[in-house]
């Protein structure tokens, strides 16, 4: 259970948040959502694919992790085995919340990995915010700014008619299988396809180079099986 409360150095000045990932902590997961900033990083290491939000419906980019919910592949002893981690999980236990005419950093007070005795410190002695908080703080900032050009990004191409839905049929070295549903993606002939002045409203709102990162970061999807493959071999 989330139970977020503003945060201040009054109340919450002896707190600590343990910063390494663990499932006990809520990492394991198939999927988070992304912003447009992050895609030249990730690109490199996971495979981007847009997801419906369940409460507005609109296209959201988001990276997958796993094959199912509750499956995160790139999570290995406690350690995230991959050179850039999505900011959405750099900013756990914060969120920015709406608060009177503004906005303020909040805490999810009851998480695991809140506690006062171990983990990075949020306040100083003097009640000043830690270079910890503060690039959480930076991270809070970023996801703020970016949610609504990524929302943009998914609406522009859906409008455009590029975006598809797709579904991943994979067998796994036990012959297991698996049948992922609810995951989109840009159909690339359509955009090979999409008349000039189109393409040049996508290059110029700066869209169409992070949809050619989009497209190319599906080659991972076999790093991906490659991952579940060794895992349930019994290897890291």
């Amino acid at each position: 259970m989330v139970n977020q409360v503003v945060l201040n150095h009054e109340a919450h000045g002896d707190l600590r948040v343990a910063t390494y990932p663990s499932p006990r902590f809520g990492d394991d997961i198939g999927m988070i959502g992304v912003i447009l900033r992050e895609y030249q990083r990730l690109v490199a290491h996971y495979p981007i694919f847009f997801r419906k939000n369940g409460e507005n419906g609109r296209f959201e980019p988001a990276v997958l992790l796993g094959f199912n919910g509750a499956e995160n592949l790139y999570l290995v002893d406690e350690r995230w085995d991959v050179a850039y981690v999505p900011l959405h999980v750099q900013r756990q236990p914060f969120l920015i919340a709406p608060v009177g005419e503004g906005h303020a950093v909040t805490i999810d007070i009851d998480s695991l990995r809140v506690s006062k005795e171990s983990g990075e410190a949020l306040f100083a002695a003097d009640g000043r915010a830690t270079e910890y908080l503060q690039r959480v703080t930076s991270v809070l900032r970023e996801l703020a700014e970016g949610t609504g050009a990524a929302y943009a990004y998914g609406a522009k191409l859906a409008e455009f008619e590029l975006i598809e839905s797709v579904r991943l049929d994979v067998q796994f070295v036990d012959h297991s299988e698996v049948k992922l549903e609810g995951l989109y993606t840009i159909n690339a002939d359509k955009l090979q396809a999409l008349a000039g002045n189109k393409l040049i409203e996508l290059r110029d709102l700066g869209f169409l180079q992070l949809a050619y990162f989009q497209l190319a970061s599906l080659s991972h999807v076999a790093g991906l099986v490659a991952r579940k493959n060794r895992r349930i071999s019994g290897l890291k």
